[in-house]
């Protein structure tokens, strides 16, 4: 049996929703109830994925169109995961983004506008509003 590329997908999800349902079981309830939350509505939504991509049958093209924007997504996400204690996020971010915008083949002045105004965002919304902080590192303190 040959499953479509959106029941593949939506397994993927659907583990690493596990995954993160499993870690979240040792974290304070208070704290894990909003992830748990998001969890579950992802979950939800993927397994609605896979019974769609079921009904789809088999697919048309290869799972994997393009090797290498794979291959170049998944090291600068890496990259970007164990980055982000060392360098702090908003430098990582500043960095990660468009690199891997330019990397599979976006273009234009979008890229850094786009870039810097997530950014700002995740600033405005996460410290300022929320009075949280994310991860300073060497570069920035927030």
């Amino acid at each position: 049996m040959t499953l479509h590329r959106d029941s593949i997908a939506a397994m993927a999800i659907l583990a690493v929703v596990g995954a993160g349902w499993v870690y979240m079981s040792d974290v304070a309830p208070a704290a894990a109830m909003f992830p748990q939350m998001i969890l579950g509505a992802v979950g939800i939504l993927a397994a609605i994925m896979f019974v769609q991509g079921m009904r789809r049958g088999a697919p048309e093209q290869a799972f994997i169109s393009n090797a290498r924007n794979l291959a170049l997504a998944l090291g600068l996400t890496v990259t970007y995961i164990i980055a982000v204690q060392p360098v702090g996020y908003f430098p990582a971010t500043l960095v990660f983004l468009p690199l891997l915008a330019y990397g599979i083949g976006a273009r234009g002045w979008v890229v850094p506008a786009v870039t810097l105004g997530f950014t700002a965002m995740v600033w405005l919304v996460f410290v300022f509003a929320f009075g949280r902080r994310l991860p300073s590192g060497t570069f920035f303190d927030n």
